[in-house]
């Protein structure tokens, strides 16, 4: 019988029918694992019978196929695990003899990033948007933050159902919605009062049910978009990169 802890993950893809191996951070036995959204989690667990328990978890994200750690509160094996609501919960779990009532709450980033990274702005750094809250239209909870932009400068952010490359005439950066030279279709723009953001950071919830398109449309499941913020960069304009959300 063998004991010994492991860090292979068989991974299938049933679109085509293939197996790969991909590898945990560790090796590690009696984990927990649950998946959200493009991600799934692998939590805690020991590396041998008499191990200590592991205080992190292994993250794969699916649509970028990428693997991350992240810490939890304290390290434990046995936990349950179940998702909800675009969250993923693992409670309660054991070491050296003692339970827990701990319950560790994953929220993802919500999307795919494009266009990344986004051309340097006058900070130095290219800005980032990220997208936070819930997948579910029915919960109306999206927020938009856009960070590294320059200290002062005003921006706003974009919203579009279809993708594009375009670099706007005296911009340093580009237009990561569906854009052409005869003018941007489709894209609405978050910069009515009380909307209008400043750097370094900025944020916004978003009201699903009228996106700020022309006519304003209402975010229905199933559908996918894409969402980037503009700013003013030392008398030029700039872009972050680009989020794209499929929501349920």
């Amino acid at each position: 019988m063998n004991l010994d802890a492991d860090d292979t993950v068989d991974i299938w893809d049933a679109s085509s029918g293939t197996w790969t191996i991909a590898n945990l951070s560790s090796p590690r036995m009696l984990m927990t694992a649950t998946s959200v959204g493009s991600f799934a989690v692998f939590a805690g667990g020991i590396d041998d019978l008499f191990g200590a328990p592991s205080d992190f978890a292994d993250i794969y994200d699916v649509a970028t196929d990428t693997w991350t750690v992240a810490p939890i509160s304290a390290g434990r094996r046995g936990m349950a695990a179940t998702s909800v609501a675009g969250q993923a919960f693992f409670a309660g779990g054991a070491a050296g003899g003692a339970s827990f009532d701990v319950v560790d709450i994953f929220t993802p980033e919500l999307g795919v990033r494009y266009c990344t990274p986004a051309h340097d702005n006058s900070s130095g750094a290219p800005a980032t948007i990220s997208a936070d809250g819930s997948l579910f239209v029915a919960d109306q909870d999206v927020t938009l933050v856009a960070e590294d932009l320059p200290v002062g400068e005003f921006g706003y952010f974009l919203v579009g159902a279809n993708q594009g490359q375009f670099q706007p005439p005296g911009s340093q950066g580009i237009l990561c919605l569906a854009c052409g030279f005869q003018g941007c279709s489709g894209i609405g723009r978050f910069s009515q009062a009380g909307f209008i953001i400043q750097g370094p950071t900025g944020s916004i919830d978003v009201d699903l049910s009228g996106l700020p398109t022309s006519p304003p449309v209402a975010v229905q499941a199933g559908e996918t978009w894409n969402f980037q913020c503009w700013y003013r960069d030392q008398g030029s304009s700039n872009f972050t990169d680009a989020v794209s959300v499929t929501f349920l």
